[in-house]
């Protein structure tokens, strides 16, 4: 298992009877679902386990490998000082 292999863009941690959901490979899983992973000619499929989804990473298990995947965060620009917005109005 490679972590950059899976990009989690979102997590929904839920509440309640609300079951905690993460976004991967732009794909939506709950806790206990199998990925769903491209299929290649002549190789077995893997299996790869939603183990427990967490606040900012999901953890993954194939076989006897955990791994864990951070949620992948977009930068956001850095915002106009306000005076130079003053100025773009005018």
């Amino acid at each position: 298992l490679d972590e950059k292999s899976f990009k989690v863009t979102s997590i929904l941690l839920g509440s309640g009877t609300t079951p905690p959901l993460a976004v991967i490979n732009g794909r939506a899983y709950s806790e206990g679902e199998f990925l769903r992973m491209p299929k290649q000619p002549g190789v077995a499929p893997i299996r790869i386990r939603v183990e427990r989804i967490n606040d900012g990473s999901v953890i993954l298990q194939h076989a006897d490998q955990t791994l864990v995947a951070q949620l992948h965060r977009e930068e956001i620009p850095s915002k106009r000082p306000d005076e130079q917005l003053l100025d773009a109005d005018r």
